[in-house]
C-alpha cells in the first residue's frame, strides 16, 4: 500500500532535484521556520530517497532524530504544511496497534509572487528575490571534477589569495581570476552574471567571501576542463559547476545537522 502511494505521490525524478528544492525552501523560508521545523525537514529529506520526495516515518522516530518532544514535532510538521513545503498524507496504523507512520511528500519549490500594495509604502520591506529563468533549474551538465569526493572544494591557498584581494570589489576579483585564463570581457561579464544570479538569494545565509571563493573554484574547474576537452558552452558548464558547488555547501549543512 505504501509503495503504491509513494510511487503515485513522488514529486521528483532525481535526488539532486529533491536536494535542490529543499535548499530553496530553506533559503526562502528560513525566517518563517522554527529550528525544529528546519531539523524535521532535513530528517524527511534524508528519508525521501527511495521514492524521491516521499518519506514514510513515525512521529516518534522523527522526534528521536531531532531530539525533541513529539508534540513539538507535530507543531513543526504543521508549520511545514502551512508553508507548502511538505504535504502530509493518511496515517497508517499496524494491525497489532501502536503508533502508525505518516507519509510526508516534499513539495517542489514555487516562488511566491506578491502583489505590491499601492496604498501603503514600506521602504524597509525587502522584496523576495527572483532568480533568472536560466538558473532556476539545476543544470544537467555532467561535471567530473566536481563529483570527485576526494577533491577539496576550496583549497587553503585560495583563502590566502582572497585575503589579499579583499580590498578589491567582488567583480574585480572575479575578473582577475577569469583573466588568468582568458582575456574576454564579454565572457567575464556573462560568467559574473551567472554567479550573481545563483548566489543573490542566499546572501545573508552564507558569508560573501565564502560565496566568492566558491565562484573562484568554479572558474578554475571550468577553465581546467577546457584543457582536457573542447567545451561548446563555457557559460553553461560554469553554471553547472557553480550549481554543484553550492549544492555541496548545502549538503554539508544538511548532513552535518
Amino acid at each position: 500500500m505504501y509503495q503504491e502511494l509513494a510511487k503515485q505521490y513522488r514529486t521528483f525524478d532525481k535526488v539532486e532535484q529533491l536536494n535542490y528544492a529543499v535548499r530553496k525552501h530553506l533559503y526562502n523560508n528560513k525566517h518563517l521556520m522554527t529550528p525544529t521545523a528546519i531539523s524535521v525537514l532535513k530528517v524527511l529529506a534524508r528519508h525521501a530517497v527511495k521514492y524521491v520526495g516521499v518519506a514514510y516515518l513515525k512521529v516518534d522516530n522523527i522526534a528521536k532524530a531531532v531530539d525533541k518532544h513529539r508534540n513539538t514535532v507535530i507543531k513543526a510538521v504543521k508549520l511545514l504544511v502551512e508553508l507548502n513545503i511538505i504535504e502530509k498524507l493518511t496515517q497508517y496504523r499496524p494491525k497489532n496497534g501502536g503508533n502508525g507512520a505518516n507519509i510526508y511528500v516534499i513539495q517542489r519549490f514555487k516562488p511566491v509572487h506578491k502583489k505590491a500594495n499601492k496604498t501603503v509604502k514600506n521602504n524597509n520591506a525587502t522584496p523576495r528575490t527572483q532568480l533568472r529563468a536560466n538558473t532556476e533549474k539545476p543544470s544537467s551538465i555532467s561535471v567530473e571534477a566536481v563529483n570527485n569526493p576526494n577533491e577539496t572544494m576550496i583549497a587553503k591557498s585560495y583563502n590566502k589569495i582572497i585575503n589579499k584581494l579583499r580590498s578589491e570589489t567582488p567583480y574585480s576579483t572575479f575578473k582577475n581570476w577569469v583573466g588568468a585564463y582568458v582575456k574576454d570581457y564579454k565572457l567575464t561579464n556573462k560568467l559574473y552574471g551567472i554567479y550573481k544570479a545563483q548566489t543573490h538569494y542566499i546572501k545573508g545565509v552564507y558569508d560573501n567571501d565564502l560565496l566568492l571563493n566558491i565562484s573562484i573554484q568554479a572558474i578554475k574547474t571550468t577553465f581546467n576542463a577546457t584543457k582536457r576537452k573542447k567545451l561548446r558552452n563555457i557559460t553553461g558548464y560554469f553554471n553547472g559547476v557553480l550549481n554543484k558547488l553550492l549544492d555541496k555547501l548545502y549538503y554539508t549543512e544538511l548532513y552535518e545537522a
